[in-house]
């Protein structure tokens, strides 16, 4: 009997105990904040043998980076005038293409880079003819002034043209241009990219 009555009071001692508190919960609000993706812009000098030194201005944004690499897209476009005695004549271009640079010391970039390129030849105004044209080359940046926020970097590329362009002037001439093309300038970098791993930059 005694065994039974202890057996109820330690159940109803056990009964009367608080339950465990709850682990607390704490909510922790992320600030959401707007990046712009890093930004470029480029302004170069264009040589080309048969045509006269023409300026040419990039705009570009750098799609992906780690790092080692960036691989950055442009949009660029130039004019130039025909060096060829003559009524005035003028070679317009718009290039969309992609450049995939690798980091060989801090700042200093080097790779290859590949493009279309529309072109147009005009005479005295009057569109003479159209080209499609596929470009492949190599691009060096060397850094002029680094910033954690951006850079400043003077480019060099040399493109080479993988289809012929024919200019055929009011005289029946022909001209082919030559496939190979110097670019030489400077380019300002808004924003480095970010790292494959975390949130820090790139540089």
């Amino acid at each position: 009997m005694m065994v039974g009555w202890a057996c109820i009071a330690l159940a109803g001692a056990q009964d009367s105990e608080p339950p465990a508190p709850k682990p607390s919960v704490r909510v922790i609000e992320v600030e959401r904040r707007y990046v712009l993706p890093p930004f470029r812009l480029g302004l170069r000098a264009v040589l080309r043998s048969d045509l006269n030194v023409g300026p040419l201005v990039e705009f570009g944004l750098l799609l992906w980076s780690n790092d080692r690499f960036k691989l950055d897209a442009n949009v660029s476009t130039a004019s130039q005038g025909v060096a060829v005695p003559g009524p005035q004549r003028n070679m317009n271009h718009w290039d969309l293409g992609l450049d995939l640079l690798t980091t060989i010391s801090k700042g200093f970039e080097l790779g290859p880079t590949a493009a279309v390129s529309h072109r147009v030849f005009r005479q005295q105004g009057l569109t003479q003819a159209r080209f499609i044209v596929p470009v492949v080359g190599a691009r060096a940046s060397v850094p002029v002034l680094h910033h954690r926020k951006w850079s400043w970097t003077t480019d060099v590329r040399v493109m080479v043209d993988l289809a012929l362009t024919r200019l055929v002037f009011e005289t029946q001439e022909l001209r082919d241009l030559s496939p190979i093309q110097v670019q030489l300038g400077q380019r300002f970098h808004l924003g480095h990219g970010r790292r494959a791993r975390g949130d820090q930059e790139t540089r």
